[in-house]
């Protein structure tokens, strides 16, 4: 076993720097590790690049580049740039680049640029700009950028300008074959 892997159960580490970090139940506290691998991960005031758990996983004040769960996932004034979600997901005062989830998700003042889930709700003050969802529900102060029929209608607009493009081009082509003959 080498150093920087931990896998005997750990209640709590408190600033370490570490390359994996394995247990059953991972507590981090002012911790920046590379990978966390856990049933229950739970970071507070530290740093992730990945997070795999099993059941749950906790981020509070702290920045992940990947959460991956297949539980619940709770974000509290924190962030990570993606986060795949079996279970429920909750973000209060922080936010995710992208956030895929097959349970329902809760936004509280925070966002995320892309959303896609069964079911959402965006509370006061979120945003999220590509919500992909049939269940959207959005409150005081609430922002949606694009929802389901906006998104459809640029994906539609975006392959008929590309097909425009490509008729226009072979045209041309053809126009200026025959003129050299």
């Amino acid at each position: 076993m080498t150093d920087d892997v931990i896998t005997e159960s750990m209640p709590e580490q408190e600033q370490v720097a570490k390359a994996t970090v394995q247990a059953p139940r991972v507590g981090l506290r002012m911790a920046a590790v590379g990978m966390v691998k856990a049933d229950q991960a739970e970071i507070t005031n530290g740093l992730a690049g990945v997070v795999i758990a099993g059941k749950q996983a906790s981020l509070s004040r702290g920045g992940a580049r990947t959460i991956i769960s297949a539980g619940r996932t709770d974000i509290s004034q924190g962030g990570a740039g993606m986060v795949l979600s079996a279970g429920e997901t909750r973000i209060t005062q922080g936010g995710a680049g992208t956030l895929l989830s097959l349970g329902n998700v809760r936004i509280e003042q925070g966002g995320a640029m892309v959303m896609l889930t069964r079911q959402a709700s965006v509370g006061t003050r979120g945003f999220v700009g590509l919500a992909i969802t049939p269940r959207l529900e959005l409150g005081e102060g609430a922002r949606v950028l694009l929802g389901v029929e906006q998104a459809r209608a640029l994906g539609i607009a975006t392959v008929a300008s590309a097909l425009i493009l490509v008729v226009g081009r072979l045209l041309r082509r053809g126009n200026s074959g025959s003129a050299a003959t």
